[in-house]
């Protein structure tokens, strides 16, 4: 074999938490994605068109790598460079790692609200008939499909506690809830922040 290939136990042991990643839904990754950018002040670089041709190349590259050795570590810069836009990619430094029970109770308390408010929300549009005006996006996978109405409260409600969960994960990832990574202080109350980083600044940090 050769020096540069990826063993099977090489290649399961990365892409693991790579399969993970893949195996969530592609529209509520998109929302996420889309708020991270509008948070760091790159939302109109939004492009959902972009980024699900990505995904698909990344499902191509992780299915390749899985089915044969040779090229995985192309298969590997195919998914590490197209990953690294979305939201919640694991590959990045700190990212991979299980959150902590600390943390999962009270982003459980938070999931208890939200799903409380987004069922109120959804019951004030059915009692005016316009629940219809809530709509998924539309995307080019598959052909293109249109967006759809969710149908029922329950759908709604899902979609958006999930979405809402991730975004919130985000802000801990990012330092952005005061204190969660103190066990002994982190609870619902604790504050999440929101600072203003221009963008040119941002850009030229990363240069």
């Amino acid at each position: 074999m050769s020096k540069k290939e990826i063993t099977n136990d090489e290649w399961n042991a990365w892409a693991g938490d790579v399969r993970t990643f893949l195996d969530q839904d592609l529209e509520e990754v998109l929302s996420a994605t889309q708020q991270m950018m509008e948070a760091n002040g790159e939302g109109e670089d939004f492009d959902s068109e972009e980024l699900e041709e990505n995904w698909e190349e990344m499902q191509a590259a992780l299915s390749a790598g899985d089915r044969r050795a040779k090229k995985r570590q192309l298969r590997k810069n195919v998914l590490s460079n197209h990953g690294r836009g979305f939201f919640g990619w694991p590959k990045r430094q700190g990212g991979g790692k299980p959150t902590p029970l600390f943390q999962q109770v009270v982003l459980g308390q938070a999931d208890a609200i939200y799903e409380e408010a987004y069922g109120a929300f959804w019951d004030v549009l059915a009692t005016h008939g316009a629940e219809h005006l809530e709509m998924t996006r539309s995307s080019s996978k598959d052909g293109g499909t249109d967006g759809q109405t969710y149908g029922t409260r329950d759908n709604f409600v899902k979609v958006r506690v999930v979405s809402k969960n991730t975004s919130l994960k985000g802000d801990i990832r990012e330092g952005l809830w005061l204190n969660a990574n103190d066990p002994e202080v982190f609870a619902l109350s604790s504050p999440l922040t929101r600072p203003y980083v221009p963008k040119a600044a941002k850009k030229g940090d990363s240069e």
